[in-house]
């Protein structure tokens, strides 16, 4: 057996076609400002790299204020090199364009260093109010990078907040300190009116941030809602009433001042062109300048009739309106009728009138309404007519006061004590009325019940209505969320809980049009009962459980980010449920990131690169040395160095791939304090197609002539100098060729044929393949020996011909020489044309015998 193996070839370049592509590498992937880096071009034919040199290549950048193009130089492997400086952090566009290519843009972004605090973030936490939740809430401001990760202060740092908007929010301090060595700080702001306002946070060498804020209002216009009891008096009673005054919104609802109001209660004399006297006043009241206290909505004052006020009129009933004068508000009286019959002092427990009044659930003490007693009676009137000098009367129901005949409690009980729990109304003896007061809870009962309050005085139970306003249960969200912006690993962060009351479906279904006004009502609102919040285990954030109380407005607690990293975490409270997504950062390297072609050809050197990125993913450098190991599982088909070392202020490292024969390739790369990275490289080449054309059969000792094409079927790459690698058994190699010529074509002469089977073996190497091979067996035709050897004269003698006369004789003759091959080498000896005459004669000879 005879093996040859031949050197390697030249690989010759051809021209970029019409059809084919830009396709390019950075090194590396992320520039960083005032670094050099490299970009590879190269010609892609479909996915793969085409062996093709690029002619004529134009490189311009968009913004040479960002990127520099420095050099454009050709390389080997048919890859062009173009040599950028980062000069300012950016993005910018990089113009390729050259003859026969289709020509392509290359965004690049150029990172800024990411080692110091350059910027503030700024959270506001809610930034939605809605009119009945809470009044405050909280601005967490922390310094960061470039690349918006969190950085811990360098100094004591300074930093002014302002906002313009203080008829809206109140900032509690002006400015804050972030320590040294620390990377947040918090403050607080509360809610005075409603709109959009905005907070600005700024310090010394550091760009301005803001955050808006929005506060709902309730449905307008607001109004100052009076309401007076009993209804009913009588001018010679010393009975008492209430006036009640709710700052409401245009639908009734009670809503909580967010400023002090000053009003005054006032009563219309019906009778004003009888007295005129600016000092005479029909009720006394025990303060007609009263106050509705920022973050308060009712105020009330207790009255009683004036006692001889029947004296100035003639009339035995009379309508006073009762009404309410307060600047920029509009307001709606009440009324109350006045009999003047002389009926004297009626004593007794009851029965007891309950009349109640809207409020709201805050979870404090607020009215609920007033209990009084009252009774009908008939009496005599005169009716302003006579009959025969005698004046006539009529018997007349009217509604009078009943005092109390002692200190009465009247018991008053709720059906719904999660919503409110009211207290026993207490009359006092020779009164005949009491307010009702009552602790709201967080809800009103759920959606189809009622709230009714049982009123029991000593004769009888009845059922009155409650009017609560408020969030409904099934309504509420837990939210939990840190109160900064970013978090910083390995270190603490505060966190915050509280709820959201959302719109029912029915509400939503309602309020979907652009020109709905917004529910007021929505938005963050107090726990509505005594709970504590806890969260799920997680190995890279703790947090503590944190005790709620009802009413209270947020759960403050402080987390800590035990290392860098991810997790989404549940939390629990009041019987609800959420998941907060946490993730943490740092400036630290945390992630490889390697660049290279995604398809490489075989038999190449490639260039690859691999740098440091932060857990944003911005390029860093190397804050002290690195080692990194590298692992391919398929080191036959790629070859890599095992290790490559960054040392401290390196921020990548550029290294050479030899890609050696195609297939796929699992590249691992490991470091201290790093996580492992995985990357996957694929070698493909291009596959031509070969033929070896020889002949059939050879006669034994002769010569034999073979010739290897190599072609494209779907491409006009270049066919011209591949490794040929010749293999032959059975004969000797006289002559052969190394290389394929421009056709793609290479030949060899074989002698010294001595065996019954010549089997001939090729293997073609070239650039983007390995070993394509072909095969080619050829049978060996015998000589025979000087005493039986079949030549010319002996083959179709007279004896022999005697097959030809003889059908089925000649026919295995002619199939014995086909079957061995002979029938070839004998027609080639043979020359018929001349001895066809000579086979006639002899055939007729034998006949004639």
């Amino acid at each position: 057996m005879l093996t040859i193996i031949l050197a390697t070839g030249l690989f010759a370049p051809v021209h970029a076609q019409t059809y084919d592509e830009f396709g390019y590498q950075v090194h590396p992937k992320k520039l960083l400002e005032h670094t050099e880096g490299i970009i590879h071009v190269y010609v892609l034919n479909g996915e793969r790299i085409s062996p093709t040199i690029i002619d004529g290549l134009k490189v311009s950048s968009s913004d040479n204020s960002i990127l520099e193009v420095q050099e454009v130089r050709q390389t080997e492997n048919f890859s062009t090199e173009i040599k950028i400086f980062a000069k300012e952090p950016g993005t910018v566009n990089l113009s390729l364009a050259a003859p026969g290519i289709k020509s392509k843009e290359i965004p690049i972004n150029v990172y800024t260093n990411n080692n110091h605090p350059t910027k503030l973030l700024l959270k506001t936490t809610p930034n939605d109010f809605p009119v009945d939740g809470p009044k405050f809430g909280y601005i967490g401001i922390e310094l960061a990078t470039t690349g918006n990760l969190p950085t811990i202060a360098l100094e004591d740092t300074v930093v002014k907040i302002s906002t313009p908007n203080t008829d809206i929010i109140a900032l509690q301090d002006s400015e804050v300190l972030i320590p040294k060595g620390e990377y947040y700080a918090l403050t607080k702001f509360d809610v005075r009116g409603s709109g959009d306002a905005i907070i600005f946070a700024e310090s010394e060498g550091i760009k301005k941030v803001s955050e808006f804020i929005h506060v709902r209002k309730a449905a307008s216009p607001l109004q100052l809602q009076l309401y007076v009891f009993p209804e009913n008096f009588n001018s010679f009673s010393s009975q008492i009433g209430y006036a009640i005054i709710q700052l409401q919104d245009a639908d009734g609802i009670p809503v909580k001042a967010d400023k002090n109001i000053n009003l005054r209660i006032g009563v219309e004399n019906p009778n004003s062109g009888i007295n005129t006297s600016h000092d005479f006043e029909e009720f006394l009241f025990k303060s007609k300048e009263l106050v509705i206290e920022e973050g308060r909505y009712s105020t009330f004052s207790t009255f009683s009739i004036r006692p001889n006020t029947s004296s100035f009129t003639s009339e035995f009933e009379q309508t006073y309106n009762f009404f309410i004068t307060a600047d920029n508000y509009i307001s709606k009286g009440d009324s109350v009728k006045v009999t003047h019959d002389e009926i004297g002092s009626l004593e007794g427990k009851g029965p007891a009138i309950t009349k109640t009044v809207p409020f709201l659930t805050t979870g404090e003490r607020e009215i609920l309404g007033v209990t009084y007693f009252e009774t009908e009676v008939e009496v005599s009137r005169q009716d302003g007519t006579s009959t025969l000098g005698t004046t006539n009367r009529e018997r007349v129901t009217v509604k009078v006061p009943v005092m109390s005949s002692e200190d009465f409690s009247i018991d008053i009980a709720s059906s719904n004590l999660e919503t409110v729990n009211p207290d026993d109304a207490v009359i006092l003896k020779g009164k005949n009325a009491g307010l009702i007061f009552g602790d709201t809870g967080t809800v009103i009962p759920d959606e189809g019940t009622s709230l009714e309050f049982y009123v029991t005085d000593n004769k009888r139970t009845v059922t009155v209505s409650g009017d609560p306003n408020g969030p409904l249960e099934d309504d509420l969200n837990l939210v939990v969320e840190p109160l900064i912006p970013k978090i910083l690993s390995n270190s603490g962060f505060p966190v915050i809980g509280y709820l959201v009351e959302s719109e029912s479906e029915d509400e939503e279904t309602t309020s979907n049009t652009d020109d709905e006004e917004e529910d007021g009502r929505i938005g963050v609102t107090h726990f509505i009962k005594n709970s504590v919040l806890t969260f799920s285990a997680d190995e890279y954030f703790e947090i503590s459980p944190e005790i709620i109380s009802q009413n209270q407005e947020y759960a403050i607690i402080t987390a800590h980010a035990n290392k860098l990293g991810s997790s989404d975490i549940t939390a629990q409270a009041i019987g609800l449920e959420t998941t907060v997504s946490l993730e943490s950062m740092t400036t630290d390297p945390t992630i490889i990131e390697l660049s290279f072609a995604e398809n490489i050809l075989p038999m190449t050197k490639n260039v690859a690169s691999v740098q440091l990125l932060d857990s944003a993913g911005n390029p860093v450098y190397a804050k002290h040395p690195i080692e990194l190991k590298i692992v391919s599982n398929n080191q036959k088909s790629l070859q890599l160095p095992e290790t490559i070392v960054f040392e401290k202020g390196d921020y990548y490292k550029s290294f050479q791939i030899n890609a050696i024969s195609e297939g796929s390739t699992e590249v691992t790369i490991l470091a201290e304090d790093l996580p492992m990275t995985n990357f996957h490289l694929n070698v493909n080449g291009f596959h031509p197609e070969i033929s070896l054309n020889a002949p059939n059969s050879i006669e034994q000792g002769g010569e034999l002539d073979a010739e290897l094409t190599v072609k494209y079927i779907e491409s006009d790459l270049s066919v011209e100098n591949f490794d040929v690698r010749w293999n032959v058994i059975g004969g000797n190699i006289l002559d052969s060729d190394l290389t394929t010529d421009s056709e793609g074509k290479a030949k060899i002469k074989i002698n010294q044929i001595d065996t019954d089977n010549l089997e001939i073996y090729v293997t073609v190497n070239g650039l983007g393949f390995t070993d394509l091979k072909t095969q080619k067996n050829i049978t060996v035709i015998a000589t025979a020996s000087p005493d039986k050897d079949i030549n010319s004269e002996n083959i179709i003698s007279e004896n022999n011909l005697m097959l030809f006369t003889i059908p089925g004789a000649a026919g295995a003759a002619f199939f014995y020489l086909r079957k061995t091959n002979r029938l070839e080498d004998i027609s080639g000896k043979l020359n018929f044309i001349e001895k066809f005459e000579v086979i006639k004669e002899s055939i007729s000879r034998i006949r004639d015998r």
